[in-house]
C-alpha cells in the first residue's frame, strides 16, 4: 500500500510543477475561459 501511496505523491507533485508552465502557453490561456480561471484560482489558492 506504501508503494502506491508514494506514487501518488509523486504525480501529484509533478503535475503541480507542470501546471505553471502549461498554463504560460498562449494557445491555452486562449481558450480558458472565466469559469476555467475562477476553479484555477480556488485550486492554487489565490
Amino acid at each position: 500500500m506504501l508503494p502506491l501511496h508514494l506514487l501518488q505523491s509523486c504525480l501529484v507533485h509533478i503535475n503541480t510543477l507542470l501546471l505553471p508552465s502549461f498554463l504560460q502557453d498562449p494557445k491555452v490561456q486562449d481558450g480558458i475561459g472565466p469559469t476555467e480561471r475562477a476553479g484555477l484560482r480556488s485550486r492554487s489558492g489565490h
